[in-house]
């Protein structure tokens, strides 16, 4: 109809015209949106590899907004609304895109950071793995942290993190 005009009122031609120009904003914002979350995923690849592909989450490395945004050539605030409620599934399963973000990181003797999800999934394994008899205190995991996994921390970190899964206490969690 907008092509043809012939013998439409004028206001039927800006009416036409107008929802035409909508139509092509709304998708090239689909389209930016698309690039976005393209661009978002590759980083996220480059940043986590070692989780893609080995699916241990003790491989995550500590990530904030800032840095991708940097790489992207993107404003933070950009990216922390592209990475809210999607997800991308990997042959690992389905992980919401928050969960590859981690301001805490660790370090460890190599040098190197870990995140603070490693040190909870490790925290998870331990408690999982003890005699029921004489489970771990918070001190005793945070030794083995440092001496089996290399990370450095504290007691009290443990501790947060403990109470945060859900875990009781050491003398709590004790079969009797």
């Amino acid at each position: 109809m907008l092509h043809q005009g012939n013998g439409l009122p004028e206001n039927t031609l800006q009416y036409l015209h107008g929802q035409k120009q909508k139509a092509q904003f709304f998708a090239e914002s689909i389209r930016r949106r698309r690039e976005t979350i393209i661009r978002l995923a590759k980083s996220l690849t480059k940043h986590q590899g070692k989780f893609f592909d080995t699916g241990s989450v003790l491989s995550l490395k500590p990530l904030i907004s800032s840095e991708v945004a940097d790489e992207i050539n993107m404003n933070d605030s950009t990216v922390r609304r592209a990475r809210k409620n999607k997800y991308v599934d990997t042959p690992h399963g389905l992980f919401d895109l928050d969960f590859f973000f981690d301001k805490a990181g660790f370090d460890t003797q190599g040098g190197t950071k870990t995140s603070a999800k490693a040190v909870q999934q490790t925290i998870r394994q331990l408690i999982r793995l003890e005699e029921k008899d004489s489970p771990l205190t918070d001190e005793e995991m945070s030794d083995i942290l440092k001496e089996k996994y290399s990370i450095k921390v504290g007691r009290r970190v443990v501790t947060k993190y403990r109470e945060v899964m859900g875990f009781l206490s050491a003398r709590l969690r004790k079969r009797l």
